[in-house]
């Protein structure tokens, strides 16, 4: 008689990975000013890594990081030519972490020209971003109504490029402050050529997202769900997420013909059911289990279980 019941099969897998990668990022800006203080606290609230620095000497090792954001109080001045090295903005721009821009004074032609104005007009505007231009945009997924505010006080104001005059090509314009000018969201496609000094390639995507506060207001005090899901919504669309593991869902035996049932997400034919009898014994693939059910289950015949195979798992095929 088979050793093989319902009570002595023992599933095992390896946990199922987060849709949204941990991401490991680096917080351009001030460590202790109020502003970067907030959005770490947010970041890190999200399950992601943040590491908080001032980079007045370059990039360093910002290739190594998931993702850099510019916090918007940060001081352009330690990131752009200046006279003091001539490739700064250079250096920047060809950071192949993907990078979030939140202070506008960054963008210009003189700095690291994510536009092509030599500087901005400053206007005070309340932080709405209507109209979208690209309403469906993964960016401004899943917001609430009114559906282009993002602080919880209107009374908060932030510092907007008072011309639109991006670049002409590469560009991706999701959100503007009015209609004609004020962007207020936008991408710059890996590759794209800059309008810095030394007109350099942009080395991954770049994302503008003005937020630079009025006369040092920490916006991100109140930023209301809208402005934490366009956050998330930013990190989720560019920092891969890890391979995921699969994660079993159900297992029967079925009664009318005895067949050994083990069901998992996601599903595919990239994944093997495997076998031991003890745990210590090496798992070892159920040659005779079929995939089905849209190759999210795997059926072993009755006649085909073994009797001292009682834990099972489901792994990715070698």
């Amino acid at each position: 008689m088979k050793k093989i019941t319902l009570l002595s099969i023992f599933i095992l897998c390896t946990g199922m990975g987060s849709i949204v990668s941990a991401a490991d990022i680096l917080l351009i800006g001030e460590p202790t000013s109020a502003s970067s203080i907030s959005i770490a606290d947010f970041l890190i609230s999200e399950g992601h890594s943040v590491t908080q620095e001032d980079r007045f000497d370059g990039p360093g090792n910002a290739n190594d990081f998931d993702l850099v954001i510019i916090e918007p109080n940060s001081n352009s001045n330690g990131y752009n030519n200046n006279g003091l090295i001539p490739d700064r903005a250079s250096q920047w721009n060809s950071v192949s972490a993907p990078i979030i821009c939140m202070n506008p004074f960054f963008y210009t032609a003189n700095n690291w020209g994510w536009s092509t104005n030599p500087n901005i007009g400053n206007i005070s505007s309340a932080s709405v971003m209507i109209p979208y231009d690209l309403p469906d945009h993964p960016f401004v997924a899943g917001l609430i109504e009114p559906v282009g505010d993002i602080t919880t006080d209107t009374e908060v104001r932030a510092i907007r490029p008072a011309r639109a005059n991006i670049l002409s090509s590469g560009v991706s314009l999701i959100a503007r402050t009015q209609s004609g000018f004020n962007m207020a969201l936008y991408t710059i496609d890996e590759g794209t050529i800059l309008s810095d000094p030394d007109n350099t390639a942009a080395g991954a995507i770049r994302i503008a997202w003005p937020l630079a506060g009025d006369s040092g207001v920490n916006v991100w005090d109140f930023i209301n769900s809208n402005g934490e899901q366009i956050m998330r919504n930013m990190i989720a669309a560019v920092v891969p997420a890890p391979p995921v593991s699969p994660r079993v869902t159900s297992v029967t035996i079925e009664p009318s013909s005895g067949d050994f049932l083990v069901s998992f997400l996601p599903a595919g034919i990239d994944y093997v059911l495997t076998s031991s009898d003890d745990l210590s014994s090496p798992f070892e693939e159920v040659t005779s289990a079929i995939l089905e059910n849209g190759n999210a289950t795997f059926r072993v015949s009755a006649p085909n279980l073994s009797p001292n195979r009682d834990f099972f798992r489901v792994e990715e095929a070698p």
